[in-house]
């Protein structure tokens, strides 16, 4: 996409879009660890029909885009992005609310917001989901979740799609479809859900308990991940998936290496969860995949 051609498609868009729409939007803004050069367009639909109307204008001029959360869990090269991002955060996107035991919540809907709605209504069930900082479309894409915080269960395992219902999206053909959870390939950070299209909206099966009990349950979690996990700096969450069916999580076969703390720039393994990188201060994009391919180099496992 040119210049000229990128204010033409702009001019085009204006005449049927509602949202946002801002040209060679810098992402590092909207990335947690703080990294990310411009994309030709930076679009924020309005409601689910202009996301509709969206999607089949991209498709219709063959402009590649892509979908964005709360950006957790990207990192962008600060070269120029051609195409469009479009990122669901506005409040038709952010609605939530109960039916019956079941929670509807909108794909833009933060994850601490979530939690808390299902605390002060009196469900239980997304407590594990406390401290992750993503939104429930994001969430749903990746499989997000983390293991049980009870020794006794023996490393078990709590994943977003456990309490999942049914999801609707509106497919690469600008079409509304719900999927129920069965028709749904959801596998350990990951799902298949991105084939479907784009998340709008999520159905979840919560029990009613006592908000007291949740509210116990939910600072269980935030106080792992406190001790646990590195906050205090920009960063994208755990850099490698843990090796399946291994004793060993990525984050302590790194820390056996010894590379906690090893920087290349601004860009630094955490002291203190190993399997975090940190932008200490300017970090930039090669230098956090060099130090991803310096932890690769230096541990006989293979990391994807």
């Amino acid at each position: 996409m040119n210049i000229a051609a990128g204010k033409n498609i702009k001019q085009k868009l204006e005449e049927g879009f509602k949202g946002k729409i801002k040209p060679q939007e810098v992402l590092a803004k909207y990335t947690s660890i703080k990294i990310g050069g411009p994309v030709d367009l930076f679009l924020l639909p309005e409601n689910c029909d202009d996301l509709i109307f969206l999607i089949k204008f991209l498709n219709s001029r063959g402009i590649r885009f892509r979908v964005i959360g709360n950006g957790t869990n990207l990192l962008i090269s600060e070269q120029k992005l051609h195409g469009a991002v479009v990122q669901l955060c506005s409040e038709y996107f952010k609605t939530i609310k109960e039916e019956g035991n079941v929670v509807l919540a909108g794909a833009g809907i933060l994850l601490p917001a979530f939690i808390e709605f299902a605390r002060v209504k009196g469900f239980s069930g997304c407590e594990f989901l406390s401290g992750i900082p993503g939104t429930i479309g994001g969430a749903l894409i990746m499989n997000a979740g983390v293991k049980d915080l009870d020794y006794k269960s023996n490393g078990k395992t709590y994943c977003i799609s456990d309490i999942l219902k049914k999801v609707e999206v509106v497919d690469k053909e600008g079409n509304k479809r719900v999927f129920s959870k069965a028709e749904i390939s959801f596998f350990y950070r990951g799902s298949d859900l991105k084939d479907k299209g784009t998340v709008v909206r999520a159905w979840f099966n919560l029990q009613k308990e006592n908000t007291d009990k949740v509210s116990v349950n939910i600072k269980r979690y935030w106080q792992h991940r406190r001790l646990f996990q590195d906050i205090s700096l920009p960063n994208a969450g755990c850099v490698f998936k843990n090796p399946q069916n291994y004793s060993l999580s990525a984050g302590e076969l790194i820390d056996r290496c010894r590379l906690k703390g090893t920087s290349v720039g601004d860009a630094k393994v955490s002291t203190v969860h190993a399997n975090f990188i940190v932008n200490a201060d300017k970090a930039r994009f090669d230098q956090v995949k060099e130090l991803i391919s310096l932890i690769q180099r230096n541990n006989r496992y293979e990391y994807k």
